[in-house]
């Protein structure tokens, strides 16, 4: 992915699958701004979020250099525990999974950690 180019991204609002207003085209956007490490996680945040069976998961952007994220279900069950990127991305991609299987649909709470400051909680929606 070219984080150096900007990009047209075209909204279309839906109801039940179906278009209910024309698309709005936001022109020359710079998609970099999630790809470089912040220094707090008071932006931080999931997209693709409801995920819909599309991409390649859900991912957790503007997150600091040493972002862990925790992925629970509501009941409190560890289901991914997704470490900090290597190459100084801000960015994490939870592919959805819990182990070797994937995983069911339902609302799941993401805890993002970072030792040098507070926590933040993000509630995430896996679609069936």
């Amino acid at each position: 992915f070219d984080t150096a180019r900007r990009v047209d991204i075209r909204l279309v609002a839906t109801c039940a699958g179906a278009e209910v207003s024309a698309p709005i085209i936001v022109s020359n956007v710079d998609l970099a701004v999630f790809f470089q490490a912040a220094t707090d996680l008071s932006h931080a945040a999931a997209v693709n979020n409801p995920w819909r069976g599309e991409g390649e998961g859900i991912a957790f952007v503007n997150l600091t250099r040493n972002t862990s994220v925790k992925i629970f279900t509501i009941s409190g069950k560890l289901v991914a525990d997704l470490k900090a990127p290597v190459n100084g991305s801000a960015r994490v991609v939870w592919p959805l999974t819990q182990g070797a299987c994937p995983a069911a649909p339902g609302v799941y709470l993401a805890m993002l950690a970072d030792p040098a400051g507070p926590r933040k909680m993000l509630r995430v929606m896996v679609l069936p």
